[in-house]
């Protein structure tokens, strides 16, 4: 199963990760995102939203969301400058 190789796969990744989920999301529990901060190798960032609940990009905290993406996208382009 695609799902299963991709948990046990985890812990070889090491490109930075950013990670957005709503704390009230109601279709995927807030504990996916934990568990993806906790077992993935590389530099993970992780954005807890309060006001926001499943469609991150169309919800009340978009902006925010777009500004914490360009934020995290320009500070690896710089890194690697």
């Amino acid at each position: 199963r695609p799902v299963a190789v991709g948990k046990r796969e985890l812990g070889r990744i090491a490109k930075p990760t950013l990670i957005m989920h709503p704390r009230h999301d109601d279709q995927s529990d807030i504990s996916n995102a934990f568990k993806l901060q906790r077992e993935l190798s590389g530099l993970v960032e992780m954005l807890v939203l309060d006001d926001c609940y499943h469609m991150v990009t169309l919800d009340r905290q978009r902006n925010l969301v777009v500004d914490r993406a360009v934020d995290f996208a320009e500070r690896l382009y710089a890194a690697d400058q």
